[in-house]
């Protein structure tokens, strides 16, 4: 697990806006790679179209571009770990538990 600098010294992804996750987690298992983007930060002021639902959204398109070519296969996901349930954001009163919203959800 790395932590990912800010912009203008990390890795960002300008088809998701210029978005730069918090952390990366890059795993080998069983001869493959596998690199986890994670934002743990919450969604209360994030619009449906922000910056990181944006990246959750347009991951697997990049990870098909990364993959064009090449014998081995590199999974990528997007994980958005947050205290403000969807309900919340739409300004509607819920109890306070963490969801996590994956790439594969968006």
């Amino acid at each position: 697990m790395l932590r990912n600098k800010a912009r203008g010294g990390g890795i960002g992804f300008f088809e998701a806006g210029a978005f730069y996750p918090d952390f990366i987690l890059w795993m080998l298992r069983g001869g493959r790679q596998h690199v986890v983007f994670v934002e743990p930060h919450g969604l209360k002021h994030e619009e449906r179209d922000g910056l990181k639902i944006k990246f959750c959204e347009t991951i697997k398109g990049i990870e098909q571009r990364v993959n064009e070519g090449r014998a081995d296969h590199i999974t990528l996901n997007s994980f958005i770990a947050s205290p403000t349930l969807m309900a919340q954001r739409n300004g509607e009163k819920a109890g306070k538990r963490w969801m996590i919203l994956a790439s594969s959800m968006c």
